[in-house]
């Protein structure tokens, strides 16, 4: 029992004792928070010219002065209110500064400290930065002490220029000579004081280019048939920059209050380089530099979302396949075909000599594939002003529209390219003409579309306007008939795309371009046999764009013959995947 109430006592004493202990260390602060804090300099670290105001910030009421001093060296100035916990001071050494900031109270005794580390330097290089990108010639900006009188700039061991008037800013401003060498350069700046003696030096590695990229910006984005903008910042004597968009020449500019500026829409997608190439004025190229952008395709997401179409030239053809349109339209509809272009006229006419009579004024043709979900176009063979009316084939358009058609398509080729350009472009002013008459009527509205489609190569065929039609038309539908191109092209469905698209760029087609393709049959000189395949058609598809198309539907008959389209060419049609997204 005794045991018992011995060992009952004493934790009773420890308790009281450790409760004690815990009472004390509770009216003690957790931390020594620094009631003293550096407004200026504000970042340890970081560079500041000699000669600079050094303030204070003060928490606590108890303080009433601030002491200083840098590597233990005391200030013969203290901080207090009377001077706004400011002074403005001038180091006798360059270098890392140890800065420390003491408070007292009243009585002298020190209740607070801060502390920063800075590097104090007579001259310090505000433009351009370290490792930066440097358009040659433009000026360079030193900031200095009050000791120096002039900054002198050096690139690596050769002086390129000197300054030793400050400007509004209290800066020295250099704009050096022109480097002939460029890439990776060592700028140096040195400061003098009055005697002549230098008093301090500043490196700066730079990457030295002729010129730099104002518009567009880096990792930009666009969509397909967007016009981008493309200006850079030259330096020193460029007279010209050429742009390409990878390896597709864009344009040039000789223009350099424009910034050298060019615009040009965007044709092929995804990831794309852009490239700048300044030139002196007797054509040395002096600089190159580049920029990534991508290009996507609009209404795309999600798939299924294209306007792949296909095209129809007299509906008998297709008689083993379909005995109707209403037929033809819900096979099509079938496959996932999104538009149909049906034929509609020769010229000024819609009869042929031989009887055939083409659905211009037949509403109920256009009616069954909208019943589909198709859109119905119609398209005619076209002529220059010189060769048919340019106001009778504007009226084909008028009655397509009429007649429920939701846009046409106008097909110019031989006639055109020995035409004069006032007989090419009247023929499609006409056509201009009768689509706002369909408009102001009610049988369109203003998203009835005008397109032109002409050869594929059109480099080949210069004679036909495409700069002069443009304005006319809402888009080109290039023929890209690959099949009669050769293995090499028949292979790069792709890039053969890409070269059409810049062909027509290049005659001055600004509108976006929709490419054909043909799956007709091809014997060449040698009597090879070349056809379509349902991977390469494909491709085609994705490459040719959200409005690629193919001609044409295939025939009844099974012909062997060179441009049969036999009754076998439906498995090519039926064989690619109609809601793949266009690239």
């Amino acid at each position: 029992m005794r045991e018992s109430r011995r060992g009952a006592a004493a934790p009773m004493f420890c308790w009281k004792w450790l409760s004690c202990l815990l009472l004390a260390f509770a009216c003690l602060p957790l931390f020594a928070a620094s009631h003293v804090t550096f407004l200026s300099p504000a970042v340890s670290g970081a560079e500041y010219v000699n000669g600079f105001n050094i303030s204070v910030k003060v928490t606590s009421p108890d303080i009433v002065k601030v002491k200083l001093s840098a590597d233990g060296f005391p200030f013969g100035n203290e901080l207090n209110a009377a001077n706004n916990w400011t002074i403005f001071y001038t180091f006798s050494n360059l270098g890392t500064r140890n800065l420390v900031a003491t408070g007292y109270d009243a009585s002298g005794t020190a209740i607070s400290t801060t502390t920063s580390s800075i590097s104090v330097v007579n001259i310090k290089v505000v433009d351009p930065a370290k490792n930066a990108t440097y358009s040659n010639g433009t000026p360079a900006s030193i900031a200095a002490s009050a000791a120096v009188t002039k900054v002198l700039m050096l690139a690596d061991s050769y002086q390129i220029g000197a300054a030793t008037a400050r400007d509004s800013n209290g800066q020295f401003v250099i704009t050096p000579a022109y480097l002939n060498t460029i890439g990776a350069r060592t700028f140096r700046f040195q400061g003098f004081n009055a005697a002549g003696i230098k008093i301090d030096e500043r490196q700066v590695p730079v990457y030295v280019v002729n010129l730099t990229f104002a518009n567009p910006g880096i990792g930009a984005s666009f969509v397909l048939n967007d016009v981008v903008t493309a200006q850079v910042n030259a330096a020193g004597n460029v007279a010209r920059v050429d742009y390409y968009a990878d390896s597709y020449f864009w344009g040039s500019s000789t223009d350099r209050a424009s910034l050298f500026k060019i615009s040009q829409p965007v044709t092929i997608a995804g990831s794309r380089v852009l490239y700048a190439k300044a030139y002196n004025a007797s054509g040395t190229l002096l600089s190159t530099n580049s920029l990534n952008f991508t290009v996507t395709y609009p209404g795309t997401s999600g798939g299924g979302q294209n306007k792949w179409g296909v095209w129809l030239f007299e509906f008998e053809r297709v008689a083993r396949m379909a005995t109707t349109h209403e037929q033809l339209a819900a096979k099509l509809r079938s496959m996932g075909v999104k538009r149909i272009y049906i034929k509609v006229a020769d010229g000024t006419k819609s009869t042929l000599s031989n009887g055939y009579t083409f659905p211009l004024f037949d509403a109920r043709v256009p009616a069954a594939y909208k019943a589909q979900g198709i859109e119905p176009w119609a398209w005619a063979y076209n002529y220059p002003a010189n060769r048919s009316s340019p106001s009778g084939q504007g009226e084909t358009l008028y009655q397509a529209a009429k007649s429920g058609y939701v846009g046409f398509v106008s097909d110019i080729e031989t006639e055109f390219e020995t035409a004069s350009v006032a007989n090419q472009v009247a023929v499609f002013q006409a056509f201009s003409a009768a689509r706002q008459r369909a408009i102001n009527d009610g049988y369109a509205t203003s998203a009835f579309k005008l397109y032109e489609t002409s050869f594929g190569y059109i480099s080949y065929h210069s004679g036909v306007a495409i700069s002069a039609i443009d304005p006319y038309v809402d888009g080109h539908m290039p023929q890209t008939y690959t099949v009669y191109w050769g293995s090499s092209a028949e292979a790069d469905q792709a890039g053969q795309i890409a070269y059409v698209n810049q062909q027509y760029r290049n005659l001055g087609a600004t509108k976006p371009i929709h490419h054909i393709t043909s799956i007709e049959r091809h014997f060449d000189s040698n009597g090879t046999k070349h056809e379509m395949t349902v991977p390469r058609l494909q491709t085609f598809m994705e490459y040719g764009g959200a409005e690629a198309s193919i001609w044409v539907l295939p025939e009844a008959g099974d012909g062997t013959g060179e441009q049969d389209v036999p009754y076998s060419s439906w498995n090519l049609l039926t064989g690619i995947n109609w809601t793949a997204n266009a690239r």
